[in-house]
């Protein structure tokens, strides 16, 4: 259930990074947002034990086993509430179709800057927590595992080595274009709100758009999974 959920959640997530730009019309985008904001619920709800266990730790004053991947889960899933309390928010104020009963008639100059300033560091925040839970490096963990075993009474198939390195290969060139995707896309600008507006660039085209965005996330999800991996072994 939790694999079927995050995966959908991952794919609802890339197609509303797209805006209203991937449809034809503008209330897929709010329903899509309402869905995977209540999935996002479902999540929590579902992994409600470590909030516990971060809370327990968190008022224990008396613990000093705090590890750095410890730290780097609690930055990165409090930045997904946080985002997604202020896209939800926002999506409300501005509203055109699923909230329009509400009737809000101010403040949505500040929802619409709030919503695409939240909704790519939630896009950043996302692709991080991926790497740490799941990563783009499961299979190649899956495939030193079994080698691990294997060795036990024999050596690392061919190939096993060669499975490996061709997930390791494929992972360092998405992680290559990604850095360059980020660049393009001009997603910094959209983080510190030094592009007021989301542009999305039809000479790309749509497939691209997906390319670029899933190798973005392959990049960031792998920066924090070497960075816990390396934190674990110091």
């Amino acid at each position: 259930i939790r694999i079927v959920l995050d995966s959908v959640m991952m794919i609802l997530s890339l197609v509303l990074m797209g805006g209203n730009q991937l449809f034809t019309a503008d209330i897929a985008h709010e329903v899509c947002g309402v869905l995977t904001f209540i999935l996002w619920i479902t999540h929590m709800t579902l992994n409600r034990r470590w909030y516990a266990s971060l809370w327990k730790s968190m008022t224990d004053m008396t613990r000093t086993d705090f590890s750095v991947v410890r730290l780097m889960q609690i930055i990165i899933n409090t930045g997904i509430v946080v985002c997604a309390v202020f896209l939800m928010a926002s999506a409300v104020i501005i509203s055109n179709h699923v909230f329009v009963f509400l009737h809000i008639g101010s403040g949505a100059s500040f929802a619409r800057a709030a919503h695409l300033v939240a909704s790519h560091w939630y896009f950043v925040f996302m692709s991080l927590h991926v790497g740490l839970h799941a990563g783009v490096m499961a299979n190649a963990v899956q495939f030193r595992q079994s080698a691990k075993k294997s060795n036990t009474a024999e050596r690392c198939s061919v190939r096993q080595k060669t499975r490996i390195i061709f997930s390791r290969a494929v992972t360092a060139a998405a992680c290559v274009y990604g850095v360059y995707a980020f660049i393009v896309r001009g997603i910094g600008k959209y983080l510190l709100y030094r592009q007021p507006f989301f542009f999305f660039d039809l000479s790309r085209g749509y497939v691209l758009f997906v390319a670029d965005y899933v190798c973005m996330m392959i990049l960031m999800a792998t920066i924090s999974y070497v960075t816990a991996k390396l934190c674990k072994k110091k």
